[in-house]
């Protein structure tokens, strides 16, 4: 073989292992990345007695001390991250309370429980144009409060400020949590969900941020549009932001917002 094209392979295996070790060091990373969250959160399943058992994941302040209280920050996931595995519904949301900044600045209890598959959060059925949940809330819903309770007993947390963050699924369990828990929330979060537009009136005084993408055609934004325009109607003052650009996913957007969680944490 000639000299020339002893040269030309090298080189070309040069090249292939180079790219070989960026991909599998970009892997590496990838994997370390969403092994966080799995680590960070600490795993737990609710017992409540009555036969059902709720996965779910518990964020810890960074350092705490039990002379002191803090904030609660519940995350009610999509139909998507529905499962058994206790870890899916960690995809969305729950990684930004992982970033040392917001560990710093917002140290805070953050609880992720996971609906089972093929289950949801609120059973609602349709009454003309409203939405309307079953006022005897599932199990799931019943799970997590007890669960909110137990927690509470165990951990400094500051009664006072337990905020509700909900996207999709977990955003119409959020509207329907707050109308049956008016006084549990400090403030609330929904995305890209459903209410019931006559029970507006119970949550006016309740600061709320919504959002929701105007290209969502899996829950059109009129739900959101409607909810904020019946809150006015009773003299509440609502957040709204609507992403004209953004389809059913807005709170990958939502939760980057910079002045989201300092507006969350000051309620």
């Amino acid at each position: 073989m000639r000299p020339k094209r002893w040269w030309l392979i090298f080189v070309l295996l040069i090249i292939a292992g180079t790219l070989w070790y960026g991909m599998a060091r970009r892997a590496w990373i990838v994997k370390r990345h969403i092994a966080i969250p799995q680590v960070a959160y600490s795993a737990g399943v609710y017992d409540d007695h009555a036969g059902h058992r709720l996965p779910y994941r518990l964020l810890a302040p960074a350092r705490s001390s039990h002379a002191q209280r803090y904030p609660l920050v519940v995350i009610l996931h999509g139909a998507g991250e529905r499962g058994t595995d206790n870890r899916r519904q960690l995809r969305y949301v729950a990684p930004v309370f992982l970033q040392e900044k917001v560990r710093r600045r917002f140290p805070c209890y953050v609880l992720a429980p996971q609906c089972p598959p093929d289950l949801y959060w609120v059973n609602a059925r349709y009454v003309g144009h409203r939405f309307v949940p079953n006022a005897t809330p599932t199990w799931r819903v019943s799970a997590m409060l007890q669960l909110i309770k137990a927690l509470q007993a165990q951990n400094p947390i500051d009664s006072t400020r337990i905020y509700l963050i909900g996207y999709s699924m977990g955003g119409s369990a959020t509207w329907d949590l707050l109308m049956k828990h008016p006084t549990l929330f400090a403030a609330a979060v929904p995305m890209s969900g459903r209410g019931d537009t006559a029970q507006a009136g119970k949550i006016r005084n309740i600061p709320i941020w919504v959002f929701h993408g105007a290209k969502d055609n899996q829950v059109g934004v009129s739900w959101s549009r409607d909810m904020v325009f019946a809150l006015h109607r009773a003299g509440g003052h609502p957040h709204y932001t609507e992403y004209p650009d953004s389809g059913h996913n807005c709170w990958e957007r939502a939760i980057a917002e910079q002045q989201l969680l300092p507006w969350l944490f000051a309620q």
